[in-house]
């Protein structure tokens, strides 16, 4: 249903998500106005949910929560509060807090009791909801966040994984991130994060990079230092089995591939550019995963 005044999940109060939607329920309680079947999960009286788990993590007593918030004070105020009454998280906790709130349902323990409840709501047929902040967004009437991938048109043309795409010795595996260059990458991270609302996954100052969750896809950003001109500008990374062959066989085919395979340690990546210049990343993780099974780029 929808409840007036009650924000999503994914929508973030000085870059913690779930924080202000938790601070919503609260108000709207005390002024009676929280329907009935939000108040049976309201508050930390079951770990499992998200009052729980969001007051855990900033290390804050919810009764008191509760106190602080309906005395007044806007929400950055409250947060505030809360770093000062329980512990102010470092900015690579908070990222790791906003991608587990934002995937909580997806391959987790929660998976079995999301499927149940997604499916008693109606939404079982809906590809787009794959997560608890999905599920309440889907119930609460909010035009979905991420858009699930297109259905196979029956007699269409053949997608992708039936077409083995194989630039190498071994196919394509899925797309690891899209990427975007900035010239300032707290600026441009802040504005992902607060403004679009996305939540952030990864930020490290010494790599000049940032990851957030796009659903179905990363966006990552790179910034502080000044690639080649021919590299800069959007980019799709393509995970592939081996990036060393890949760049060898497509060089072998006449493509312009850009130097040699960087070895990242946590990844190794080499650059091949399309027809108009546009860059293509070849992407190999360490750990052998690709696209949303890993976030460890």
């Amino acid at each position: 249903m929808k409840v007036p005044g009650l924000r999503s999940g994914y929508e973030s109060v000085g870059g913690v998500c779930f924080f202000g939607r938790m601070l919503d329920k609260i108000r709207l309680h005390g002024a009676g106005r929280l329907p009935a079947e939000y108040v049976t999960n309201l508050g930390d009286k079951e770990p499992r949910f998200g009052d729980g788990r969001c007051t855990r993590f900033l290390q804050v007593n919810y009764d008191r929560l509760v106190q602080r918030v309906l005395a007044g004070g806007s929400d950055e105020e409250i947060l505030e509060w809360c770093f000062a009454e329980g512990r102010r998280p470092t900015d690579e906790e908070i990222q790791n807090w906003n991608g587990f709130i934002a995937k909580l349902g997806w391959r987790d323990d929660t998976s079995q009791r999301f499927a149940a409840a997604k499916q008693s709501l109606g939404f079982g047929d809906r590809a787009d909801v794959n997560t608890w902040l999905d599920l309440q967004d889907a119930d609460e009437q909010r035009p979905p966040r991420f858009a699930p991938a297109p259905p196979r048109v029956e007699g269409g043309p053949a997608t992708a994984s039936e077409n083995h795409l194989d630039p190498c010795q071994g196919k394509v595996r899925g797309t690891d991130f899209v990427m975007y260059q900035v010239s300032d990458l707290a600026t441009a991270a802040r504005f992902y994060r607060e403004t679009l609302g996305l939540p952030q996954e990864v930020y490290s100052e010494e790599w000049h990079w940032a990851e957030f969750n796009c659903g179905n896809v990363t966006l990552a950003l790179h910034g502080g230092v000044k690639l080649p001109d021919q590299i800069a500008g959007g980019r799709i990374a393509l995970a592939v089995d081996d990036v060393h062959a890949a760049g060898a066989e497509l060089k072998r085919k006449g493509a312009r591939v850009v130097g040699e395979p960087v070895d990242y340690s946590v990844c190794c990546a080499v650059e091949v550019l399309d027809p108009d210049g546009n860059t293509v990343i070849l992407h190999q993780r360490a750990d052998g995963t690709c696209g949303q099974d890993s976030k460890n780029t």
